[in-house]
């Protein structure tokens, strides 16, 4: 990151400052930047600027804007320091690292046994593609496809509010799946997710949803036994 450090006039000597970096949302000691310590910056003979680089680390952890600042100090004209032909009129340069990348939202698919009684719990899985530094929470629910909802097949999940916290990279949702005894084809529901936000707004330079289905397969663990009774009888004779 480059800084602009200017003079309003041509000087026929070398002008010098200080400059330091201070931390304010952003960290320095190579955290998300370099500090700049008590660094000389010349602003040569009969030019008008200089500049200081400061370097900021990359790293792929979804954030907020982060700043810091560049303070300037000690000003010289020609090695003395003079108020009469230099002095700082503003000391304080604002640096921004933007953050440049949106984590990505995905479900997984699912796939159980239904189970004879009861119910069976269904865990899906909700991931991030990268971390952030507040919370992202997405909103799920259920959606029957083959399965039927409503405690037939399936306990609805409605509008549910899934936090996935400050520096990790995954939750859970789960569903409850009615055991039974009845023979029939593997059946199907779906997981959707919606209203993806960060630090709880909608921010789409931050957090989208990349896959917002989840497939629940219910698997039949049911088997119908065919048999057939013995008969006794008799035989008859007719002319």
């Amino acid at each position: 990151m480059t800084f602009t450090v200017s003079s309003d006039r041509v000087a026929s000597e070398d002008i010098t400052v200080v400059a330091n970096t201070v931390s304010l949302s952003a960290q320095g000691g190579g955290v998300d930047f370099a500090d700049v310590i008590g660094q000389t910056l010349t602003i040569a003979a009969g030019s008008q600027s200089t500049t200081l680089t400061v370097n900021v680390d990359a790293d792929v952890l979804v954030e907020d804007d982060e700043t810091f600042e560049v303070v300037l100090s000690d000003p010289k004209f020609d090695g003395n320091t003079d108020a009469s032909r230099v002095t700082i009129a503003d000391g304080t340069g604002v640096g921004t690292i933007v953050n440049d990348g949106a984590t990505l939202v995905t479900v997984d698919n699912t796939t159980f046994a239904e189970g004879n009684s009861g119910t069976t719990t269904f865990t899906f899985n909700v991931s991030l593609s990268r971390v952030a530094s507040q919370d992202i929470t997405v909103v799920a629910k259920t959606l029957g496809v083959t399965a039927t909802g409503g405690g037939v097949d399936f306990d609805d999940v409605t509008n549910q509010l899934v936090t996935i916290t400050a520096g990790t990279l995954s939750s859970t949702v789960t569903v409850d799946v009615i055991g039974e005894l009845i023979v029939e084809n593997d059946e199907t529901f779906e997981i959707k997710l919606t209203d993806a936000k960060y630090k709880g707004v909608t921010d789409t330079s931050r957090v989208i949803i990349d896959d917002d289905t989840g497939v629940g397969t219910i698997v039949n663990d049911d088997t119908a036994s065919i048999s057939i009774s013995d008969s006794n009888g008799h035989a008859r004779c007719y002319r």
